[in-house]
């Protein structure tokens, strides 16, 4: 089963290249030879590189974002000591303590009022001078329940920020979640904030471009809070951790917050940056490596989570810097591609026109052979399969002239005599009809002469419709006739029928005038008017006949000869048929037959007499 299976999926194939002309299956087939392989081996090879260099590259790259992790993880701890340290400051913690305990009452006196703002006053000093690695700290604040303290000196110095809405931040996640963290650090990834904290200097404008530090000061049995740690960190504090590495040359590094990048590590390098897509990819996966398409540019993304402030480090690295090695392989490849290529087009033209020429030689030598150039030749001086085959060709067409030569004779002498025997069939159908209607029309005029005495009566009509009648009939040399001379030989007929049968045949004619002119076979429609006469009607019937000629699809002329008669069973319709049909006659009558033969032999054979009727109905 499997094997006629491919032999029918074979011969399929064979036949749809059987379609395409020789000269370009030589031709693809050669191309495809070529560039095939070199499209596979090229295309395996180029990937097998990347994928081993992108594989080496990426674990290196996975162990050096390890190393930076490390030392931003460092240079996270440090502001982390500072806010440790802040939160346990024993001055501080006892001023807060007793600002809280005034909270409540400041309004009371002006005493408490005066003494509530002394601390408040020494809290701000202490957070104005506060010491800071390279001046990174934007902004340091502590925002409790009741009231907000910010970096301002005994001198009425300002500098970081004041939160714009201190009673909405108190609302704010970030700001229970420190509460919740039990005076352990929590990092917000806040570069992105442009509104929240005004400038104290200059309370129009806003701190920007920061990572946020909160560390809650917790009461002593940790039930509550004096306030929470606020401290903005510029994100310059990242930019000197870049360390220098041979792909990340040209490519990017950047810190990940969890919703958007937080800073480019290395930042005079105009490279590849996050967008959207690769940025959720990164947030979603924490760890590990992507091929990612960047703003049109494939790259190489690998990234490392960040513990335990839940950031990520990512390394973007366009891919063509470090495929440069496979890239020119694959331009080599490419290249010697081209040059077979042109190679396999220059051997296979020059093979191809090698077979197609004598082959297209050949085929117009045979398209020549006709009767006007029966000597033909093919010539061909070399001795190939093509040339072998072309001499058979010459012998065939040597053959073939002696055959045309040997029985062109012998035709022309059976086409005279086929012709000859058609002519003497029409004659003797012709001539078989005339007795025949002869012999009745004498019957019919002895028979009445004998009744009529003085010859001016029915006898002498009579003879003159016989006359006009037997000179219709003896027409010389007319087969066909128009339509309208034998209407007028059936009305002739017709006058002569109501003599006989003393009775009115009343004709109904319904002809189109352009279809007069048309030629039909003699003496075709005066047997079916005699048919109906005899066979159709009884003594008792109102004689009708309707003699109708009409033009049908095809341009053909229908004629029909109808009658009101007592119409043919249909046992006995199906015969008569079957026999005008096969030509074999048994029942038929002499008159139909003729009729039918005559317009075969005349027209052809898909032309004739058909036979419908109903039994009491009718025959058409």
């Amino acid at each position: 089963m499997l094997r006629g299976i491919l032999n029918i999926a074979l011969k399929k194939i064979v036949t749809a290249i059987r379609r395409i002309k020789i000269f370009s299956r030589l031709i693809i087939s050669f191309l495809l030879v070529i560039i095939i392989p070199n499209i596979i081996i090229g295309s395996t090879a180029f990937s097998k590189s990347s994928k081993e260099l992108d594989a080496v590259i990426s674990n290196s790259l996975y162990q050096y974002i390890g190393t930076i992790n490390i030392s931003i993880a460092d240079t996270l701890s440090k502001y982390e000591k500072i806010s440790r340290d802040l939160s346990q400051n024993p001055e501080l913690i006892g001023l807060l303590k007793k600002c809280e305990g005034l909270a409540h009452i400041k309004n009371q006196s002006e005493q408490f009022e005066q003494e509530y703002y002394s601390y408040k006053k020494r809290i701000n000093s202490i957070l104005y001078q506060l010491n800071q690695p390279l001046d990174l700290i934007v902004n340091i604040e502590i925002l409790s329940n009741y009231d907000e303290f910010t970096q301002i000196n005994n001198f009425g110095s300002f500098k970081g920020g004041v939160l714009k809405y201190p009673e909405e931040y108190r609302k704010s996640g970030a700001y229970n979640d420190a509460l919740d963290a039990k005076g352990y650090p929590i990092w917000l990834d806040t570069n992105r904030e442009d509104n929240i904290y005004l400038k104290q200097i200059n309370l129009k404008s806003y701190l920007s471009e920061y990572v946020t530090l909160l560390r809650n000061i917790p009461v002593n049995n940790g039930q509550g809070s004096y306030g929470i740690i606020i401290m903005n960190v510029s994100v310059n504090v990242f930019s000197g951790l870049y360390q220098k590495q041979p792909y990340i040359n040209d490519g990017n590094l950047i810190l990940v917050g969890s919703a958007a990048p937080i800073s480019s590590l290395n930042q005079n390098v105009k490279g590849p940056f996050l967008d959207t897509d690769t940025n959720g990819k990164i947030l979603q996966m924490k760890s590990g490596t992507l091929i990612q398409d960047i703003n049109g540019t494939g790259c190489l993304v690998v990234f490392r989570d960040l513990q335990p402030v839940g950031w990520e480090t990512a390394a973007l690295i366009p891919r063509y810097t470090i495929l440069t090695s496979v890239y020119q392989v694959r331009d080599i490849i490419v290249r010697m591609c081209v040059l077979c290529i042109l190679a396999a087009v220059i051997l296979s033209y020059l093979v191809t026109v090698s077979i197609s020429n004598p082959v297209r030689t050949l085929k117009k030598a045979m398209e020549s052979v006709n009767s006007k150039y029966p000597d033909i030749k093919y010539t061909d001086v070399q001795s190939d399969e093509i040339g072998a085959l072309g001499e058979k060709f010459n012998s065939m067409i040597g053959d073939i002239k002696n055959l045309i030569h040997t029985i062109y004779e012998t035709e022309l002498i059976k086409k005279g005599e086929e012709l000859k025997r058609k002519e003497a069939e029409l004659d003797a159908l012709q001539m078989q009809i005339n007795p025949h209607f002869l012999y009745n029309t004498l019957d019919i005029i002895r028979w009445e002469v004998a009744m009529e005495e003085n010859g001016d009566g029915k006898g002498s009509q009579m003879i003159k419709a016989f006359a006009d009648l037997l000179r219709y009939a003896t027409k010389v040399n007319a087969n066909l006739v128009t339509i309208e001379e034998e209407f007028n030989h059936v009305k002739a007929y017709l006058k002569v029928m109501e003599f006989k049968h003393e009775r009115k045949i009343t004709v109904v004619w319904e002809v189109q005038e352009n279809l007069l002119e048309c030629k039909i076979t003699k003496l075709t429609l005066q047997p079916l008017v005699e048919n109906s006469i005899v066979h159709g009607f009884t003594g008792s019937d109102k004689s009708t006949i309707f003699i109708r000629a009409y033009e049908a699809e095809g341009k053909d002329v229908i004629v029909e000869v109808a009658d009101n008669g007592m119409g043919i069973p249909d046992q006995k319709l199906e015969g008569l048929n079957n026999e005008i049909i096969s030509g074999r006659y048994d029942k038929t009558g002499v008159g139909l037959r003729n009729v039918n033969g005559r317009i075969k032999l005349c027209f052809g054979q898909e032309y004739g007499l058909s036979l419908y009727s109903a039994e009491g109905k009718g025959t058409i």
